[in-house]
């Protein structure tokens, strides 16, 4: 079932029962997605922030609200509304972006309903129907006559994750210079993309923790020697994985999360960045460095 923007439905018209899963999809967004579930009182305060589950607190305290997936780009909400106490009389799911793009980036993404893990009602949305929004309200589902509604709500923010905790009623903290937002934790944004480096981005992170290097932004580079001596080590993959150490560094402290990548003999040539959309095998996909051709040697002058 298609269900459009702005439309109300009686949840029992849309699933057996009150147990399901919300699936939520935003694709097409570089920055890491961050997806919450909003438990609200009747006055749709946020009066007990236990109810707020999201990332860092997947499960609320009577277990009715429950992130049970989550990657970048899409999340998973189990739900089971019978445990749910009557206090909390409304939930908000939301998705803001924590970096430069705004949801008007977006190829498409979706609010699913899934009962038994097959799609029952789907609401789709686009980046055709946002501007500079950085927070939207995807869809909520809330009480009315002693049962449970839906509502695809579709609405965006230009403030961001700040005017989306004000709008439940939340205090912002307002001071001369701006907080820094906390930053996505390092094993949070490699988990999708390229969970080969999650044990690197593991040890990373205790480095950098252990020397207060957690909010450092830097760029990282790397220089590759790509003369004769050093083919052996390119065609054993010791250079790979010296891309690959770097790169979690790379993510974390570079505001591009790219490593630079030079290369020199007897010339020097700037390489395509490594990426997490492309570090896999980069030294044999995107240059190897023995096509560097060395510089014709001079010929020796005789004297006659």
């Amino acid at each position: 079932m298609d269900i459009l923007k702005g439309q109300r439905l009686p949840l029992d018209k849309l699933l057996p029962n009150s147990n399901f899963q919300i699936d939520l999809k935003i694709s097409g967004i570089k920055e890491v997605v961050d997806f919450t579930c909003f438990g609200l009182d009747t006055e749709q305060k946020l009066s007990n922030d236990a109810y707020m589950t999201f990332f860092n607190q997947p499960k609320t305290p009577c277990g009715a609200i429950e992130l049970s997936k989550y990657v970048n780009d899409s999340a998973n909400f189990s739900c089971n509304l019978d445990k749910l106490p009557t206090t909390i009389d409304r939930l908000v799911f939301t998705a803001c972006i924590d970096g430069y793009q705004t949801m008007q980036h977006m190829q498409r993404g979706c609010f699913q309903f899934l009962s038994s893990g097959q799609e029952v009602a789907r609401y789709s949305f686009s980046g055709s129907d946002f501007q500079n929004e950085k927070a939207l309200m995807l869809g909520e589902l809330y009480r009315k006559d002693g049962a449970w509604r839906f509502c695809a709500i579709g609405q965006g923010f230009n403030g961001g994750l700040d005017a989306l905790v004000k709008h439940f009623g939340g205090d912002v903290s307002e001071s001369n210079e701006p907080a820094p937002l906390p930053k996505i934790s390092l094993e949070k944004k490699i988990s999708a993309q390229a969970p080969k480096l999650i044990d690197l981005a593991k040890k990373a992170t205790i480095s950098l923790e252990k020397y207060n290097l957690t909010s450092t932004v830097a760029r990282i580079g790397l220089v590759l020697d790509a003369s004769g001596s050093m083919h052996s080590q390119y065609n054993k993959g010791k250079v790979q994985n010296v891309i690959e150490r770097l790169l979690p560094l790379a993510v974390h402290f570079d505001d591009d999360e790219a490593l630079d990548v030079w290369i020199f003999s007897t010339t020097t040539l700037s390489l395509p960045a490594a990426t997490l959309e492309n570090y896999a095998d980069y030294i044999n996909t995107i240059q190897r460095p023995t096509m560097i051709r060395p510089l014709s040697p001079k010929r020796s002058l005789r004297m006659k």
